[in-house]
């Protein structure tokens, strides 16, 4: 029944003209069991553009790294890449230069304050305008380079950890890709296949760098499909992975069951600072606090008991195209895939949380039919179970 209902959701989905396709895994701890579930042209296992999901690809790297005695969270990013010549003047608040005091905690927090090479461009005055070419199918490449220009023309927002709320920035992400590159001496591409991919048998997961390749879908863009091979070679450490839902679904359970770093880590990742209403981050990580009266849509429809249940709170990451690769720690249920839609990301969050309401409001039937029935539940939490 999980199946049908979440299959309902996707083929929802692409019955509009915003979406071309849609694809969502789920993994659901006390069960044991997957729920694989796609529609148009996309498949669990066709490739996409993951987008902002390969933060916490980064970020296990970067956790990997601390264990091994490799990285110190609280050491400037500058003293892991002596050779860096353009890495001065980078953020420049009220004529002060703080950019030798940014560390790797404030660039995984985004706490730097530094601008957004990617998101904003310097317009006149203080206002910033947003611009970004994807959604125009604009299509162009940049270099580290190009990056730490960009982030410069910006300014500094607030000194390095001390703005009240974080501000994302996917210069951030690139910059600690580079750290990633100079204490592996290594290109970010290869690190990712030693670290992540084979020890995960994630065979369709790779960074995206020859704008030849074609493997990945089309993005959407509005009621358009765009071509933007140069832009997404370029998205790096902040954006770059290609990867399938079955392959995001299970690099989500390996982050959080301790199979990628030990999950010791992870309670000081999840030191929360407010960003948005409801949206909160750790290092590394994004946590969503829906609260139960956004949730009433899902819930209108299922029994009266459910409808004032505390939302959902999950932990993870989001990103542009509508990518996503969450847990929720009470329901002990994963959720990973895409809605491939560039032009707004509210989709991919609205997506991926109702197959997460179905999958676990179905659940509790099965699991009330299975007692009936005299069957054992096994219950084998993930570590983060009680976390929230």
């Amino acid at each position: 029944m999980t199946q049908a209902l979440v299959q309902n959701i996707a083929d929802e989905m692409v019955a509009r003209p915003l979406h071309s396709g849609v694809a969502v895994s789920i993994f659901d701890r006390r069960l044991g069991a997957e729920t694989h579930a796609a529609a148009g042209d996309l498949t669990s296992r066709s490739p996409y553009f993951a987008t902002g999901v390969t933060k916490l690809a980064v970020t296990a790297i970067l956790m990997q790294l601390v264990q091994e005695g490799k990285l110190d969270l609280n050491a400037p990013f500058k003293s892991y890449m002596p050779g860096c010549k353009v890495c001065v003047e980078v953020h420049v608040k009220d004529r002060v230069d703080y950019t030798d005091t940014i560390t790797i905690r404030h660039l995984m927090q985004h706490r730097s304050g530094l601008g957004d090479y990617f998101v904003y461009k310097p317009s006149r005055g203080k206002q910033r305008e947003f611009a970004h070419p994807a959604r125009h199918g604009e299509d162009s490449a940049w270099s580290f380079e190009d990056v730490i220009m960009r982030a410069r023309a910006h300014g500094g927002h607030f000194p390095p950890g001390t703005g009240r709320k974080a501000l994302y920035s996917d210069t951030n992400f690139h910059i600690l890709g580079k750290v990633i590159e100079c204490i592996e001496q290594q290109d970010l591409a290869d690190v990712l296949q030693r670290r992540i991919c084979v020890p995960l048998a994630l065979n369709s997961t790779y960074l995206y760098s020859d704008p030849s390749d074609k493997r990945p879908v089309d993005p959407m863009s509005g009621t358009k499909k765009i071509h933007i091979p140069r832009l997404m070679s370029s998205q790096f450490s902040e954006g770059g992975l290609v990867m399938t839902s079955r392959d995001a679904m299970r690099f989500t359970r390996a982050f959080f069951d301790g199979h990628l770093f030990d999950t010791r880590f992870l309670a000081e990742m999840m030191h929360w600072v407010p960003a948005r209403p409801f949206l909160d981050y750790g290092l590394g990580l994004q946590r969503l606090r829906v609260p139960w009266w956004r949730a009433l849509p899902t819930r209108m429809s299922g029994p009266l008991k459910n409808v004032f249940r505390p939302g959902p709170r999950v932990i993870g990451h989001f990103g542009l195209g509508g990518t996503f690769a969450i847990y929720e720690p009470r329901a002990g249920v994963v959720a990973a895939g895409t809605v491939n839609q560039f032009s707004d990301l509210i989709h991919g969050v609205i997506f991926a949380l109702r197959a997460i309401e179905y999958h676990r409001r179905d659940r509790q039937s099965l699991i009330r039919s299975m007692q009936c029935a005299g069957a054992d539940m096994p219950h084998d939490p993930m570590p983060m179970d009680r976390a929230e």
